[in-house]
C-alpha cells in the first residue's frame, strides 16, 4: 500500500512548506518513521529523516485518525528539504496530487498576504457557496439587489486572486532601481548610471497596507525610457513599453536634475490619470522646469529612504481603496462571478 500527498504552500523555497499526506494509518507511520502514530491533538515536534538521517526539523498535525490517516507536515521551505521529501515519498511508492481539484482551498493555502489568507479562509466553510443558493433562490424582484451586492468586492476578489502589477517607469538613469531597491530593502537589481542597466523587467512582490489588512502587488522595475537604443537595449525599451501598457497602474520616475528627451515627453504625455508621478532626487537643484499641475510626489531615495516608499505606499493605497472587512464576503472565482452577472443580466433582459 501507498499513500498520497501534495504540497499545501506555494511552490519555490520560502521560510516554511506545508505538506499534506493521506494514507492508512500503518503506511503513514512507517513513512515518518514511526512505530505508531500519536493522537490526534495538537501538533508536535518531529524529525524528519531517511535512511537513518536526520533532513530536517519541524511541526508533525495528525489531522485524523482512523483507516485513512491525514496528516500535515510544517518543515522548512528550502528547495533541498522539499526534494528531500518528495525522494523519501517516491520511494515508498507515495504519489503525489494537486491542489488544482479544490480552488477555494488552494487559494487558501498559497495566499501571499495577511488580506488574501483572511478573505480565502472565510469561503472555506462554504458560506460563499450557500450565500450563491440563498441568492439563486430569492424571487425574482430581489435577486439582483442580492447578486449586486456580492458583486461589490469582485474588483478586490479579482486583486486577491492576481496580485496587480505597479511598475516603475521612465528615462534611464531617474532613479528607478534605487527606488525599487528601497521598496525592497534589499539588492535585488544592479544600480548604475550608464543608460540600459536594467535590460529585462524585474519583478517583486511587496505588500501593501497594515496589519490584517495588508495585500500583495508585484512590482516591476523596468528599463529606462530612451530613443536610439539598439540590440538588447531596444528589446529592452520594447519590454519596458509592453510592461508599461499591461501593468494595473504606473509610478512614473522623472529626475529633476536632468531633463527628460523629446522622445520622452509625448510617452510620458499619454500616461494614464490614475499614475503617480514623482519627481526624484527633488533635494538637488533643478535642471529643469516640471509642468505645474500635474500633483508630484516629490523626494529623494538616498536622503528619505523608508520614508518616500511610505509616502508612494499612501499614494498607492488610495489608488485601490478601503480593503474589505472581515465580515465582507468576496466573491472568489470566474465561475461564482459569472452565475452572479448571469443573475444581473437575466433580469435586466426581462425588464
Amino acid at each position: 500500500m501507498s499513500g498520497r500527498y501534495c504540497r499545501l504552500s506555494a511552490p519555490g523555497p520560502s521560510a516554511l512548506s506545508l505538506w499534506r499526506l493521506e494514507a492508512a494509518e500503518a503506511d503513514l507511520a512507517r513513512v515518518l518513521g514511526l512505530g505508531r502514530l500519536p493522537q490526534v491533538g495538537p501538533p508536535r515536534r518531529f524529525d524528519l529523516a531517511s535512511a537513518g538521517q536526520v533532513l530536517d526539523q519541524g511541526l508533525l498535525w495528525l489531522r485524523r485518525g482512523g483507516a485513512a490517516a491525514v496528516a500535515e507536515l510544517h518543515l522548512h521551505g528550502g528547495a533541498g528539504v522539499a526534494e528531500a521529501l518528495r525522494r523519501t515519498l517516491g520511494a515508498a511508492g507515495w504519489v503525489e496530487d494537486s491542489l488544482a481539484e479544490d480552488s477555494d482551498r488552494q487559494r487558501f493555502y498559497r495566499a501571499r498576504s495577511p488580506l488574501a489568507a483572511r478573505a480565502a479562509g472565510a469561503v472555506l466553510d462554504g458560506r460563499l457557496d450557500r450565500a450563491l443558493e440563498a441568492i439563486a433562490d430569492l424571487p425574482g424582484a430581489a435577486r439582483p439587489a442580492a447578486a449586486a451586492g456580492l458583486l461589490a468586492g469582485e474588483a478586490w476578489a479579482r486583486i486577491l486572486e492576481q496580485p496587480p502589477v505597479v511598475a516603475l517607469v521612465g528615462p534611464p538613469n531617474a532613479g528607478k532601481s534605487t527606488l525599487f531597491n528601497a521598496w525592497l530593502q534589499e539588492e535585488r537589481v544592479t544600480v548604475s548610471p550608464h543608460p540600459g542597466t536594467t535590460r529585462d523587467a524585474v519583478e517583486a512582490s511587496v505588500l501593501l497596507g497594515r496589519g490584517t489588512d495588508a495585500f500583495e502587488i508585484r512590482l516591476v522595475d523596468t528599463a529606462g525610457l530612451w530613443g536610439g537604443a539598439e540590440g538588447v537595449d531596444a528589446a529592452a525599451v520594447r519590454d519596458s513599453r509592453r510592461v508599461l501598457r499591461q501593468a494595473w497602474t504606473r509610478i512614473w520616475v522623472l529626475d529633476t536634475a536632468v531633463p527628460p528627451s523629446s522622445a520622452f515627453v509625448p510617452l510620458f504625455q499619454q500616461r494614464a490619470e490614475e499614475d503617480l508621478v514623482l519627481l526624484h532626487r527633488s533635494d538637488l537643484a533643478p535642471g529643469w522646469q516640471p509642468p505645474s499641475g500635474l500633483g508630484w510626489l516629490r523626494g529623494s531615495v538616498l536622503r528619505e529612504g523608508s520614508g518616500l516608499v511610505r509616502d508612494l505606499e499612501s499614494a498607492l493605497s488610495l489608488r485601490f481603496g478601503r480593503p474589505p472587512g472581515p465580515a465582507v464576503l468576496l466573491p472568489f472565482g470566474a465561475e461564482r462571478r459569472s452565475r452572479l452577472h448571469a443573475m444581473l443580466g437575466a433580469a435586466a433582459g426581462q425588464r
